[in-house]
C-alpha cells in the first residue's frame, strides 16, 4: 500500500437510498509518508527503539471482509444502474400492462 492507492470493502459503505439493509462500497484511499531511503543503522536502531509489537486480539465477534483494489477512473466509465432509480420503473403502466379481469 501506498500513497494514492485505493481499496474497497464491499457491503461495508454507507446505506443504499431506500433500501437501508444493503450497503455499498466502502472506498479508502490511502495516503502513507514513507522515507524514500533508510540506512540500515538508522532501521535496526528505531527497531530497537520501539517496544516489541503486541500479538494481535482479535475478538470473538469479528467480522471478516475482502480489501479489494479500487480504481476510480475505471469505476466512472463504467455504465452502473443508479441506486436512486424507483422501483416503479420495473412496471408497466397503461396500455399493454397487466390489469385485473373483472366478472
Amino acid at each position: 500500500i501506498k500513497t494514492g492507492d485505493f481499496k474497497a470493502v464491499m457491503g461495508e459503505g454507507m446505506p443504499q437510498y431506500r433500501n437501508p439493509f444493503e450497503k455499498g462500497r466502502l472506498i479508502i484511499s490511502f495516503n502513507v509518508v514513507f522515507p524514500e531511503r533508510l540506512d540500515e543503522k538508522v532501521a535496526s536502531k528505531i527497531a530497537e527503539t520501539l517496544p516489541a509489537e503486541p500479538e494481535a486480539i482479535i475478538p470473538d465477534d469479528h467480522e471478516e471482509v475482502d480489501l479489494n483494489d479500487f480504481d476510480p477512473k475505471s469505476d466512472r466509465q463504467q455504465p452502473q444502474q443508479s441506486q436512486y432509480d424507483e422501483d416503479d420503473d420495473h412496471h408497466a403502466h397503461g396500455p399493454g400492462g397487466v390489469s385485473c379481469a373483472t366478472q
